[in-house]
């Protein structure tokens, strides 16, 4: 362990160790270690490793989830939060590179509420949230103690967690918890146990990107839009303060390339406001990939994409848009990038119904 994390100094490797790190580079028999790498140094870290396996656990997530090195669908941290973690991270007296005190706080509960759930042991107040009574670690006793190094004094429940994580900004988009949800039941029950009743479906939020815009292919793309089904109902080019705010917001606040394209898509641009009248199914094949999307007409964003990237050699095929998985969603891309022109929208939609 002393040697690799050498070589992750040697190669000016931008990384932390997360949580759990005091007597490093001392490791128990059977434990693991988590990294938090920054994308571009993934494969000087790769070389640190070197050729052979070993027998020591190693965890890496990287600030964006590139090369699959991201947790349940969604980057480990939102990425905003993971460069400011590399960013202000330093190296300890042992040589080993850690998040400042207030950032280790805020990633170990973030990953004690977010990634583990009950399993982290800390009491919930919602019904049927017990906590596992043997956790690996006790989270609540750690938190306990760098809150108080901090001066800081959240409850260590799960839900006073939550809180705090939210006042401090480092709850993650609704849409990162909504995946989340499916392997953390105490996150399905404080955010999605009902559905709203007021969700219309088939209504759909496609985000076009700026590189949409850079190559003039927002007509383009609104016309490829209606030709698979839908009725383009509003469409909002996004200033500069609700371009941040729905970066950060949507796609688990994650706008980096990935997905196989090479050129960068950029952050969003456009909001585009559709709807179908007559949602379809999901194949047995997207249901897997897509659990919960609620109109398999919404998988035409690979279709779009394809025919739009066929003209681009492969070295500037981009990802040029984005588009809600539901209803609920939806609304939410909505609230984020135009809130005040929800009560339009909902008039257009009722239209359609009568």
């Amino acid at each position: 362990m002393a040697g690799f994390l050498a070589g992750l100094k040697e190669r000016a490797v931008r990384y932390s160790a997360l949580r759990w790190f005091e007597a490093l580079p001392d490791l128990p028999p059977g434990a693991d270690l988590d990294l938090l790498v920054a994308d571009e140094d993934l494969a000087r870290l790769r070389e640190a490793l070197g050729g052979r396996p070993g027998t020591i656990p190693l965890d890496v997530y990287t600030a964006h989830g590139s090369g699959g090195h991201e947790w349940r669908g969604a980057s480990y941290y939102p990425p905003a939060l993971a460069h400011r973690i590399l960013a202000a991270s330093r190296e300890n007296a042992r040589g080993v590179r850690v998040p400042a005190p207030e950032h280790a706080f805020l990633s170990l509960a973030f990953h004690a509420v977010y990634h583990k759930g009950p399993a982290s042991g800390l009491p919930a107040a919602a019904p049927g949230g017990r906590p596992r009574p043997d956790p690996r670690h006790d989270y609540r006793a750690a938190l306990g103690e760098m809150a108080r190094a901090l001066g800081w004094a959240p409850s260590l429940t799960m839900e006073g967690l939550d809180d705090f994580l939210g006042a401090q900004g480092w709850r993650p988009p609704r849409d990162t918890l909504r995946k989340w949800s499916r392997v953390n039941p105490w996150l399905r029950r404080r955010y999605f146990a009902a559905r709203a009743p007021d969700e219309p479906a088939g209504l759909a939020a496609f985000v076009l990107r700026r590189a949409a815009v850079e190559l003039d292919l927002v007509g383009e793309l609104v016309g490829l839009i209606r030709a698979h089904g839908f009725t383009v109902l509003d469409l909002k080019r996004l200033a500069a303060e609700e371009v941040e705010r729905v970066a950060q917001g949507t796609r688990g606040g994650n706008w980096a390339p990935g997905g196989g394209f090479t050129a960068a898509g950029g952050p969003p641009a456009v909001l585009v406001v559709a709807h179908d009248p007559r949602p379809a199914r999901l194949t047995r094949r997207y249901r897997r990939r897509y659990p919960d999307m609620d109109n398999g007409r919404l998988v035409c964003k690979r279709a779009i994409r394809d025919e739009i990237n066929r003209r681009f050699p492969a070295s500037r095929r981009a990802n040029l848009l984005h588009v809600s998985d539901n209803a609920s969603e939806a609304w939410e891309y909505i609230r984020l990038a135009c809130p005040e022109r929800e009560e339009a929208i909902r008039a257009r939609i009722a239209a359609f119904s009568r």
